[in-house]
């Protein structure tokens, strides 16, 4: 048998020298739908002769000063076995070490990468369109490439006190969520139930910022701050409780904030009235002449670098300042305290009680009238839907994918597939049975009967809702005695919930609709129903919680398999075809056992040598 190791390197593949090496791998699957403790295939630590040909090709690792080209990058690798390629496109090489004598090197496949990028990559970068929260925004069910559906007949609250809302509610179909989320790394989605699920969706959860409050305040900002008797004082950053408009900047240092309207805004161009206000009851005294007196605050406004305001005002004064406001425009609001000869005084600030402190709070409001009747409940406020569904990472959606309809994952790097199917089909796979009898050394196996990671009764749960004091779940059942009674093997990330009542809803005043913020729900869109929006008739389709029950469906072939568990691992002299049947999950049959069996893994696998098998019986 006859090995060779090729390296990517700057867009160039390289034949290294393995001298007397034969690379061991090792090939391992995935357990239950659990795509985060994926493991990747991996060799042992190989040991490349330090040659010439491997130190030029490695880009002159034995240099330290340049070993950082290749040593802290993981490079694409093939490896070959005579003709058979036994790491493919999904191949990766690590450097570890360089010594005087030999290149210690690790390789890898599997899809790491797509794993990382997936665990490291937010769902909000993720391009599903956004949606509207007027009331008026009926939308029918065809929103963006991936199937936002909306209804007419919504209800929150509970059992006994639901109500009705009128507008409308986008749901992303799960599946198609998915599915963008795989395109955005070229990988096609392939899953034998994605036909079944298209009535899967998820709500969104997330609440807009603000989308209705009806007041007519654009931006709050406030400065306090507190010392004690003798410290210097320095005042704060501006804090910011309120921007509508997402355009704040600050310039600290000179104690400035900075305000600037966009373009995209509705609000502009138009007229602001800013209120400036100073916190009552305070008492300070200069160390100079120790007389007492309430502060006075400078405040400064510009406007595109030309000052339009300036004036000193008491505690509890409120000056109002009318301005005229347009896209592209910058105010800069300063502020400073006084004495009462109008100098500025932070430093020699003091309390008139010693046993007291320094302290004030100033704040700033721009206010709007005109908003008004801009935030009327019919005022289009754009929502992204991917930042809405109440999933932080892409693999967080993903993995609530696969756990939630026990789907075992194959990712094909080669062909750009990532492939989710049920343990049905494993069962299915019998006809196309693979017979390794011969390839079986019987002297020496083991066989357990018990996987401990199980119970007699198995729950797979929801969150609990403790709002409404609901909980979700469903139990699968083993046989084997010598198990615990009971045992949590998975909670999936849904808020339970029951029937049409989803208290994902905070209802005002005219309908406003304005979702609370709470974790993902799982539902189904129901039966279709017409709806007169006045400008004439559209479909909508009514939602309802996904009923756990469903899920046993997709369970039970899983569980089928452990029922009467069987682990057997045995040595078996395989040849590198016999690894493309582990890969697409082929069960094999043994006539030693008289079973089929599904591989876990293959360990110490080296070419024309025995390799030891773990297989479950299917």
């Amino acid at each position: 048998m006859n090995y060779r190791l090729l390296v990517e390197i700057d867009k160039q593949w390289r034949e290294l020298d393995l001298g007397d090496e034969k690379p061991s791998m090792n090939y391992v699957q995935n357990d239950i739908g659990e795509i985060k403790d994926r493991r990747s295939n991996y060799s042992h630590k190989l040991q490349l002769p330090l040659t010439d040909g491997n130190v030029i090709a490695l880009g002159m690792i034995d240099r330290i000063e340049s070993a950082a080209n290749v040593a802290d990058r993981l490079l694409p690798c093939r490896l070959y076995c005579d003709e058979y390629e036994i790491v493919g496109t999904d191949g990766l090489m690590t450097i570890i070490s360089v010594s005087n004598d030999c290149i210690t090197v690790q390789v890898i496949s599997g899809a790491t990468d797509l794993l990382n990028q997936l665990k490291s990559g937010k769902m909000e970068s993720i391009d599903l369109g956004v949606f509207g929260t007027g009331a008026k925004d009926f939308v029918p069910d065809n929103f963006g490439d991936f199937k936002i559906v909306c209804l007419s007949k919504f209800w929150y609250g509970d059992e006994e006190g639901k109500q009705h809302v009128g507008n409308t509610l986008p749901f992303a179909r799960f599946v198609k969520v998915v599915e963008k989320v795989l395109e955005r790394y070229g990988y096609r989605l392939e899953c034998n139930i994605a036909g079944d699920v298209q009535d899967v969706v998820l709500p969104v959860v997330v609440p807009p910022a603000n989308p209705y409050n009806r007041e007519n305040i654009m931006l709050r900002a406030s400065n306090r701050f507190e010392r004690p008797r003798g410290d210097s004082i320095n005042l704060r950053q501006w804090k910011v409780d309120k921007d509508d408009t997402k355009t704040l900047t600050a310039v600290w240092n000179s104690r400035e904030l900075e305000w600037r309207p966009q373009a995209n805004s509705a609000d502009v161009p138009g007229e602001a009235t800013i209120v400036f206000t100073v916190e009552k009851n305070l008492l300070v005294a200069t160390q100079t002449s120790g007389d007492s007196f309430p502060p006075r605050i400078r405040l400064t406004a510009r406007k595109n670098g030309e000052q339009i305001h300036m004036g000193e005002y008491w505690q509890g004064s409120s000056p109002d300042i009318n301005v005229m406001f347009a896209a592209g425009d910058v105010f800069a609001f300063k502020i400073e305290i006084v004495d009462l000869m109008g100098n500025p005084c932070e430093e020699r600030l003091i309390w008139d009680n010693p046993n007291s402190r320094v302290q004030y709070n100033i704040g700033i409001t721009i206010k709007n009238d005109a908003l008004r009747q801009a935030r009327s409940p019919y005022r289009w406020v754009p929502v992204k839907v991917s930042a809405s569904l109440g999933f932080d990472t892409q693999l967080d959606v993903v993995k609530a994918f696969v756990n939630t309809f026990c789907l075992w994952v194959d990712i094909d790097r080669k062909q750009k597939i990532f492939r989710a199917n049920t343990f049905r089909k494993v069962i299915e796979e019998k006809r196309r049975q693979v017979d390794w009898t011969t390839k079986v050394d019987m002297r020496e196996f083991e066989c357990e009967f018990h996987n401990m990671d199980y119970g007699q009764r198995n729950r797979i749960n929801m969150e609990e809702n403790t709002k409404q004091g609901i909980r979700e779940g469903i139990t699968m059942e083993l046989r084997d005695e010598l198990l615990v009674s009971w045992k949590e093997i998975l909670k999936l990330p849904f808020e339970a919930g029951r029937g049409d009542c989803i208290p994902l809803q905070k209802v005002e005043k005219y309908s406003i609709y304005e979702p609370e913020a709470t974790r993902p729900h799982l539902c189904r869109l129901a039966e279709s129903e017409p709806k007169d929006i006045g400008v004439g008739t559209h479909t909508y389709r009514k939602v309802t919680h996904y009923d756990m029950s469903e899920l046993k469906q997709y369970y039970e072939p899983f569980f089928k398999i452990l029922d009467g568990y069987r682990k057997v691992t045995v040595k078996m002299l395989l040849e590198p075809p016999d690894l493309e049947v582990m890969q697409e999950r082929i069960p094999v049959y043994l006539q030693q056992f008289g079973h089929y069996f599904y591989i876990n893994s293959v360990r110490n696998y080296i070419c024309g040598q025995l390799a030891e098998v773990e297989m479950i019986r299917v």
